[in-house]
């Protein structure tokens, strides 16, 4: 029988509310983006651990019967704290997030686009780097990935 619980390697890209009260975490893995309820209060440790821009092991616990995966529990290795605190980060970080959730993980490339995202994190956690900066490198890089990149060694 095959396990129902398994752990892998995380960037929270979004979290929202569900109608019953109970928060979906979106999750950025080497697979491409999964979503996974989070149960608990509004005090719950573990929803204060899943929060935007947070990188870390996710165990994830996925019940067939019911039809949907349960995030069990988190561990948040990076967190970014200037991303939470600069306006131009956090716009930066938001734009990098719609992007790879629009393009469902740029086309499926999960492993690609984690690597992406979690380098713009960082270089946007950076003091001295402009946000601006930041997101053109992203930006350039997602649509290598896309293939919709032109080569530059070619003429047009």
């Amino acid at each position: 029988m095959a396990s129902r619980s398994v752990s892998f390697d995380a960037l929270v890209l979004r979290t929202k509310e569900s109608p019953a009260g109970h928060r979906i975490a979106q999750l950025l893995c080497k697979d491409g983006v999964l979503d996974a309820f989070i149960f608990g209060g509004p005090k719950a440790k573990l929803r204060s651990l899943v929060s935007p821009w947070h990188a870390g092991r996710a165990w994830i616990y996925d019940d067939k019967s019911k039809g949907f995966l349960k995030l069990t529990d988190f561990d948040a290795l990076e967190e970014f704290p200037r991303v939470r605190s600069d306006l131009s980060a956090i716009g930066a970080a938001s734009l990098a997030s719609e992007f790879i959730l629009a393009t469902d993980a740029l086309g499926g490339e999960g492993e690609s686009s984690m690597a992406i995202l979690v380098e713009t994190l960082r270089a946007l956690d950076a003091a001295c780097v402009c946000a601006d900066a930041v997101i053109v490198q992203f930006c350039i890089r997602s649509l290598a990935v896309l293939g919709v990149w032109p080569d530059m060694e070619t003429c047009a």
